[in-house]
């Protein structure tokens, strides 16, 4: 048998339990290079521990304002900001540039990570830093030099009250901000640019669109969006072999165009035509996966720890199997592709049994409660 549990949705009702709040989570954020020359981005690693008693679930990748492909509002998920503040008082007048967790330029799957009580998670981030800037001759003048680092990591789900209280399983949910790291930015010495537009099939310019660059070895470097007119520029760039992408991921595939760029003194500019073209997709992993939470009891609801848990999906053009095995409290996070997976419950000395579960698209995360009946095999 199966039970499934409301999704995200507005205006759900609230469960008796709550979830944890902030208190039972901490973050420390800490720098690879503590000195960042433009327009290199700060590679970053977060620890999270879960100084509660319970365990934890948080979601990964953490979204960016860069890249937003889920309604954080609606259907929930975890959100990064970047606080960046000078160490010597600045002048009347300075403005904050853009400081911004920055996008993977492949894919991210959702997924859902367990942290049980008093272990500890990282991930490593790459965050765009841009100093203060002041206007002398009405042009914009950066202030570099030495500033003071942190984040507040936020998470939310409307539906996390439910899944608490149906299956025991706790989406994290609050905001925490980190220590504070010492970080010095200092200006690029290149004279290169990259120029260039997206458009669709029928030349249409495409505004909005999320364009990354990258090194030679696909190192994040830097993101914009297309302005109204479908154009992006990247200005202050060493001399060097870099990487164009456009993103669009409006739909349920990732639709992706890029192209390379040499700068030289000979050659210091570039200027750059992507074109996003509709495609079939074949491969699973070029499909947007959602975070969905498994929970396998007993026939008298306990929980099951040690079953190995198989998804396949299959709509005859894309097919995919994934793997799992639950914790002693019978639960198990896994990224599904939206629609019908079958699910394969795994135990020695058991008969293997299967469910059958639809995932919805564009929900957040969502749960299901499985009773595994265990026929002893003959």
């Amino acid at each position: 048998s199966l039970s499934v549990l409301l999704l995200a949705a507005s205006g759900a009702p609230a469960a008796a339990q709550k979830t944890k709040t902030a208190s039972a989570l901490t973050l420390q954020i800490s720098l690879t290079i503590p000195v960042i020359t433009a327009p290199h981005p700060a590679k970053a690693q977060l620890e999270f521990k879960n100084t509660g008693s319970e365990t934890l679930w948080l979601y990964r990748p953490i979204q960016s304002t860069m890249q937003p492909i889920w309604r954080f509002a609606k259907d929930g998920g975890s959100r990064l900001s970047v606080h960046l503040k000078p160490v010597a008082a600045p002048p009347s007048g300075a403005a904050p540039g853009p400081n911004v967790l920055l996008s993977s330029v492949s894919l991210p799957h959702p997924q859902l990570v367990r942290v049980a009580a008093g272990a500890e998670t990282t991930e490593n981030v790459f965050l765009e830093l841009s100093p203060l800037a002041i206007k002398r001759l009405g042009q914009p003048q950066p202030l570099w030099g030495k500033y003071r680092l942190s984040v507040t990591y936020r998470a939310s789900y409307p539906n996390a009250a439910q899944i608490l209280q149906v299956t025991g399983l706790n989406l994290w949910q609050g905001k925490i901000r980190s220590n504070f790291v010492a970080v010095t930015l200092q200006p690029s010495g290149g004279r290169g640019s990259i120029t260039g537009s997206v458009s669709s099939s029928i030349s249409q310019p495409l505004s909005g669109r999320l364009v990354t660059l990258t090194t030679a070895h696909q190192d994040l470097l830097d993101q914009t969006r297309t302005d109204p007119g479908g154009e992006f520029a990247f200005r202050n760039l060493p001399w060097g072999l870099y990487w164009v992408f456009a993103h669009d991921l409006r739909g349920r595939a990732e639709n992706l165009a890029f192209r390379h760029a040499v700068l030289k003194p000979a050659d210091p500019t570039a200027h750059i035509r992507l074109m996003l073209l509709p495609k079939r997709v074949y491969q699973a992993k070029r499909l947007l996966h959602e975070p969905v939470l498994l929970r396998v009891v007993s026939r008298s609801g306990g929980p099951l720890g040690g079953v190995q848990v198989e998804s396949l999906f299959d709509n005859e053009r894309v097919v995919e199997k994934l793997q799992g095995r639950t914790a002693q409290d019978g639960a198990v996070g896994l990224a599904l592709i939206p629609g019908r997976n079958i699910i394969t419950l795994r135990q020695r000395g058991c008969r293997d049994e299967e469910r059958l579960i639809e995932v919805p698209e564009h929900r957040g995360v969502s749960a299901f409660e499985i009773k595994f009946h265990c026929r002893k095999k003959k």
